[in-house]
Order: C-alpha cells, then structure tokens, then sequence
C-alpha cells in the first residue's frame, strides 16, 4: 500500500496530542506504540503500550469506531469476562465484547468512526480526543483486573 501523506500528518498530529496529556494524565497516560514513521492509506488503527508478547494491549481503530482492549491469553480472558460480570458498571458506560478469528478477545468501546484518510486532525479532533479518553478509561479498568502488568 502506498504512504499516505494524510493518514501519516492525522497519525502524527494524534501523537503529538496524546503526549501533550501526559503531565495532566500522569499514572493514567498511556503512551502511542508509534514512532512517527509514514504510514500508508489503510493504516487505520493505531497501538498503545504495552507492546509485550501476551500481555493485554490497547488500540484506536479510526474506521471501525472503537477504542480497544486486546487480551489473547485465556486466562486473563476469563479473568475479563469474570470481572465484567461481578462489575457490569465497571467502566461506566457502554461496552462489547468479542473474540476473533485470532484467538484475541477484544473488548471496546464505540465512538464515533471517522475516515483518516480524507480530513485532518483538526477536523476529526473531537473524536480523536474522544478516543484518547476511552482508551484511557479501558487502561484503567485493564490496571483494576490485571493488577502489576507492565502497562507504563
């Protein structure tokens, strides 16, 4: 797929955002799995640390309209699914919960899709900010289930 000028300025100026939080957020930040380096056109979906094999990780899929939580072991899937079920108000709001094709149990919250790839940061800044704060309130609850995990 060729480099996208576009998908790589709103992935950037997302970036910039998100460390800009990080003095106010500070045990709550969650830091961009990303570099700054080009992205192309289908470069949708966006990763925070950690990035450790088999621990749980954290996504924003621009297209699909969620802010993600990743599990792919399955006992802490159970240990998710057990959570969610004594605390169904655990996050406050509204969640799904799905597993995939690859033996990964996402949990996510919806907000609004936006299209990367024809606006600017600016224009979709409302709902990158949204996203941001989602993915902050999965990172929480993921520090409640999975107590002592490497999440910074």
């Amino acid at each position: 797929m060729p480099y996208s000028p576009v998908v790589t300025n709103f992935w950037k100026e997302y970036q910039i955002f998100v460390e800009s939080l990080r003095p106010a957020l500070g045990n709550d930040y969650v830091q961009l799995y990303y570099n700054g380096e080009n992205k192309p056109e289908g470069s949708l979906s966006l990763y925070f640390r950690p990035w450790v094999a088999h621990e749980p990780w954290f996504g924003y899929q621009t297209n699909m309209g969620r802010a993600v939580l990743y599990i792919t072991e399955k006992v802490q899937m159970d240990a998710l699914e057990s959570y969610l079920k004594a605390n169904p108000d655990a996050l406050g709001e509204e969640y799904c919960s799905e597993e995939t094709g690859a033996e990964t149990l996402e949990l996510y919250i919806s907000i609004p899709t936006i299209d990367i790839r024809t606006e600017t940061f600016q224009y979709w800044k409302k709902t990158a900010e949204l996203s941001y704060e989602k993915v902050v309130k999965l990172y929480k609850l993921a520090n409640q289930v999975f107590p002592g995990l490497p999440f910074r």
